[in-house]
């Protein structure tokens, strides 16, 4: 008897997958699998398909389990299986030891797909769930000589379903009277009714007929559907909308049939009872069967004489064209779904490509088009392809050898075979189009160049005119003998700040001016950068606390560790001109300086940044700020002062030391600058040149100051200066009255020594003076701002060197520095 309905079974299966085949053939050759996606999702999960996962946690027959060889298989592997078949892709499996670390593992997993699971309220907060696929009934079963027909049958029974089943609760709700008890599993619950312990018990259908089959019970039988059903869907991530869309449309697009197939594989094949009600669909399909092989027999035949038909008709017709374009000047094409169907030599010519290349199968058409076209020519084929009317648009195109083209293009639309196809003729417009594109630039250069002259000489303007106006009209108002003391007072500050103005303007335009015709030299020392940063900080707190803006600044490394080899006044520039920019267009909040110690590939630097709250820069013009002459706010009558060089002088500085500079910036919210200088620390000092200290006895504070200058107003500046500082000052106008002064008046302690004279100039007094007096400091004074001065000035023995205008307080910290024990 056993072996009659393993035959039936067998024959069965046969049936099904061979009406199966049959429909799955004819259901391909009129519809492509993935039809149903389009085409960005097609090439989502074609890229993607390597990075998702199908999680299995459970070893549950018929749903998925190992079989006796250790194999992996059930209802919910072949359903996965349907999936991967449907998408065209394959993916990997990833086994869990049980259901529970699967689910955990899903709450923190971003591409994965859970194949038949039921929604929940928890589910649903980390879980996407697709349609159901299938939805097994949940049915009443009880042994087979008891007389129990239905759920009205149950009164007064003992009933049980399996503990935690959400049927439960159904029961409870629908069926009051009905008191289920719980059993563990499926096993349990059908063999407790197996051995009369309970009269009836309720289950998933697939479980039920799996188990009784599986387990040898023969004395059960399922007696009907209960009406309540367990809806199997698939679950993605919550945030991965992407799959979620693709999955979804997967499964609603599996045929009911195949869904059934699958089904029935693992439930109706198991159940012993199947032979004998399916018996008359067994001899149903297997007349089906005939009947749809016979259809299909004649539907292919029929099939082919019509593709014979067409294929002579292309062939033709190709035949046709090839001759009426293949002598053509013109490169011309002929293109249908996306493929070359046929090209003339020109084509091959203008683009490089073989024949055999553009036939390829793999051949993209896009790759001839520039991706910055690519777009813009989908928009217009798309609209054209509607109308099926001719049009001409130009474009840019890319040869095999990477060269652009510039091409105009005519399309027009004929039928080509059962379809339209496009033909095309394209005129190579490159090397007018390059003139165009040449003239263009010219004109767009020369007007840009005009502009920021313009904008230059405009400002230059200003930035000379506003403080000459400020000297010009307070030293004028100075002259009123009625001025009281608060107002001198006033103007001279005025006066001052109009001065130091216009002479960093000047300062500027000489720089600029030297980094253009590369005469800018670096005069490298030993420079411990905690101490300049702290100096700038000291420097700009009053000026920042006057804006009512906080100042803060941050050092990266020890003070041991901060020592670099760099240009100490340039680095002071280029800090100061970032922080006086800051403090420039910051009206409120803060600004914050410093550096830190970075690594790009195998050397370090020191990434010095600037940062503030300030009014921030156009996105338009974050490029121009480094150009020569341009501010961003160059258009703006209500611009900022200064020259607009200091960016690009800074620039300059720190790229000849092989740094860089960099700008980001939110206009409204604020800009932080950033710059780096190579980092290359040494503990022992090693300047590039030697200063000459003198030891003195200070014990009489008073000091003899020889003042050499022919200027007689800087001379009386410099008396002014050194009126208060205890000391006695003498003039003289030349370097021979230095020299003779020097030799009879041993006792001078201090020479201010002006290089440009008369006569004997700076160097060769200071010269002379060295050779019979080696203990007297001499300060070289000059306008000129060339570091050569410099070095020449400590070569011919002076202690150092001050630029003017003299400042003040620069002089006096000179002084007081080579003075000191």
């Amino acid at each position: 008897m056993k072996s009659i309905k393993n035959l039936l079974k067998l024959f069965l299966r046969c049936c099904v997958k061979t009406v199966s085949f049959f429909l799955l053939l004819l259901f391909i050759s009129c519809n492509n699998q993935q039809d149903f996606l389009t085409e960005t999702e097609k090439e989502w999960i074609q890229n993607n398909s390597e990075n998702i996962e199908i999680l299995f946690g459970y070893n549950a027959p018929p749903n998925a389990f190992y079989n006796d060889e250790g194999e992996y298989e059930g209802f919910l592997v072949d359903f996965s299986k349907e999936i991967e078949k449907q998408l065209q892709v394959k993916i990997k499996v990833r086994y869990f030891n049980n259901w529970d670390e699967l689910m955990a593992y899903s709450k923190t997993a971003k591409n994965f797909i859970i194949v038949g699971i039921a929604q929940s309220e928890e589910r649903n907060t980390y879980l996407n769930f697709t349609n159901s696929f299938i939805r097994v009934p949940y049915v009443l079963i009880t042994r087979k000589e008891g007389e129990i027909y239905g759920l009205d049958d149950l009164s007064s029974k003992k009933i049980c379903v399996v503990k935690n089943y959400a049927v439960k609760e159904f029961l409870l709700e629908n069926y009051p009277n009905l008191k289920p008890f719980e059993v563990n599993d499926n096993y349990q619950g059908l063999r407790e009714v197996s051995i009369n312990t309970y009269d009836a018990f309720i289950t998933n259908q697939m479980y039920a007929t799996y188990q009784i089959d599986d387990k040898g019970i023969s004395n059960l039988k399922i007696v009907d559907e209960i009406g309540y059903f367990n809806a199997l869907s698939v679950a993605v991530p919550k945030g991965n909308q992407k799959l979620f869309n693709i999955l979804n449309k997967t499964v609603d697009h599996i045929d009911e049939f195949r869904k059934k197939e699958i089904y029935n594989k693992w439930i109706f094949a198991t159940s012993s009872e199947l032979p004998k009600r399916y018996m008359h669909i067994i001899l149903w399909i297997v007349g089906s069967v005939l009947f749809l092989m016979l259809a299909l027999w004649l539907w292919l035949i029929s099939l082919r004489k019509q593709v014979k038909i067409k294929t002579d008709l292309i062939k033709e017709s190709e035949t046709k064209y090839r001759k009426l374009i293949a002598n053509s000047y013109d490169a011309i094409f002929i293109q249908q779904d996306k493929k070359f169907k046929l090209v003339n030599k020109e084509f091959v010519s203008l683009f490089g490509y073989s024949e055999k290349e553009l036939f390829a199968p793999n051949f993209d058409s896009s790759q001839l088009l520039d991706p910055n076209n690519l777009l813009d020519v989908r928009a217009k084929k798309e609209k054209f392809d509607k109308l099926k009317k001719p049009f001409k648009y130009e474009l840019v195109c890319i040869s095999k050898s990477k060269q652009k083209l510039f091409v105009e293009v005519s399309i027009s639309y004929l039928l080509y075979g059962n379809s339209y196809a496009i033909q095309g003729i394209v005129h190579d417009i490159t090397d007018r189009k390059i003139k165009e594109i040449e003239l263009i630039k010219a004109k767009e250069k020369a007007e840009e160049s005009d502009r920021l002259k313009s904008a230059f000489l405009a400002n230059m303007s200003h930035e000379i005119r506003t403080p000459m106006n400020g000297i010009l009209g307070f030293t004028e108002l100075l002259s009123d003998p009625n001025l009281n003391a608060d107002k001198r007072h006033n103007f001279l500050k005025i006066i001052k700040q109009s001065g130091s103005r216009m002479l960093n303007t000047v300062n500027d335009l000489i720089d600029i001016s030297k980094i253009e015709t590369n005469q800018m030299n670096f005069v490298v020392s030993e420079v411990n950068v905690n101490e300049r940063i702290a100096n700038l900080f000291n420097f700009f707190k009053l000026e920042a606390a006057q804006k009512q803006l906080a100042l803060n600044y941050t050092v990266g490394l020890s003070n041991e560790l901060a020592n670099i080899k760099t240009d100490k006044p340039k680095f002071d520039s280029i800090v100061s001109n970032l922080v006086k920019n800051a403090l420039k267009f910051t009206h409120k909040g803060q600004i914050d300086f410093g550096y830190e110690l970075i690594t790009e590939g195998e050397k370090e630097y020191l990434q010095f940044f600037v940062k503030d709250t300030g009014i921030g820069i156009p996105s338009n013009r974050i490029e121009a700020i480094f150009n020569r002459f341009e501010q961003a706010d160059i258009e703006d009558q209500l611009a900022y002062q200064g020259s607009g060089l200091g960016l690009t002088i800074s620039k300059s500085y720190i790229e000849m030391q092989g740094g860089k500079i960099w700008v980001e910036s939110t206009e409204g919210v604020g800009s932080q600058f950033y710059f780096t200088l190579p980092y290359v620390n040494s503990l022992q000092k090693n300047a590039l040149h030697k200063e000459i200290v003198i030891e003195k006895d200070n014990t009489n504070s008073s000091k003899k100051i020889l003042i050499v200058e022919d200027d007689e107003i800087s001379a009386v500046y410099l008396n002014e200066i050194l009126k208060n500082e205890n000391a006695k000052v003498i003039h003289v106008k030349n370097g021979e009255d230095a020299i003779e002064f020097c030799k009879s008046n041993a006792d001078v302690d201090i020479v201010l020594m002006d290089i440009k004279m008369h006569g004997i100039n700076g160097y060769e007094a200071a010269k002379e003076i060295r050779k019979f007096n080696k203990e007297i400091i001499i300060i070289a004074q000059t306008a000129f701002t060339f570091s050569e001065i410099k070095k020449k000035s400590i070569e011919v023995g002076c202690n150092d060197f001050i630029l003017k205008p003299i400042n003040k307080e620069e002089l006096l910290q000179k002084i007081k520095k080579l003075t000191s024990v």
